[in-house]
């Protein structure tokens, strides 16, 4: 046995408030909503996407192609993996 967090790295994140028009654009974004759409564990597009701008106002950073999403909000349980680079909010943990 093995605790998971000698495994793998996880984490949070937040992204900028929505009404802030010059932070939103080109970045794909996940939300848990995002993942209860799927029906492949595999996150091709997301109904958000984040300016250069954006990101760099976030904690977000991206999380590398690969990562599993796993949704921590409602809808809660939610898994999928990143088919790119992509920037969570804090539904989401990567």
């Amino acid at each position: 046995m093995t605790p998971i967090s000698e495994l793998f790295e996880s984490g949070g994140r937040n992204t900028p408030r929505t009404d802030t028009d010059p932070y939103w654009g080109a970045t794909r974004v996940g939300h848990a909503k995002d993942l209860s759409y799927l029906d492949a564990p595999v996150l091709l597009r997301t109904e958000r996407t984040l300016s250069d701008a954006g990101l760099n106002q976030s904690n977000s950073g991206l999380v590398p192609r690969g990562s599993l999403l796993l949704s921590t909000r409602a809808p809660i349980g939610y898994m999928a993996f990143a088919d790119q680079p992509t920037a969570i909010n804090q539904g989401l943990a990567g």
